[in-house]
């Protein structure tokens, strides 16, 4: 699929639900790579960032869940954790 913004998505559906692995790119350059189970986010994802930046973790039924790695494109790596994607005080 592709967007006329410039975006698109590269993976497979089976029974008319994403499934697998699935490639996914933004117009604005975000670029996120992961499993989808039953046309939700479930599993490991890395999303990478025009500005070098990359985030990594696991999402669960559609949300981020539990620690992700923060890798900014200047400075040190950092942890960061969801509950059923909300973002966790820390």
């Amino acid at each position: 699929m592709r967007t006329a913004e410039g975006g698109g998505q590269e993976g497979r559906y089976t029974d008319g639900e994403q499934n697998g692995e699935w490639l996914e790119r933004f117009a604005n350059g975000d670029v996120g790579e992961g499993p989808y189970s039953d046309g939700k986010r479930h599993g490991e994802w890395t999303w990478t960032f025009p500005s070098g930046h990359v985030e990594s973790g696991t999402y669960v039924d559609g949300g981020r869940h539990g620690r992700w790695v923060v890798r900014p494109a200047v400075g040190d790596s950092f942890y960061v954790t969801f509950v059923r994607g909300v973002r966790q005080k820390r």
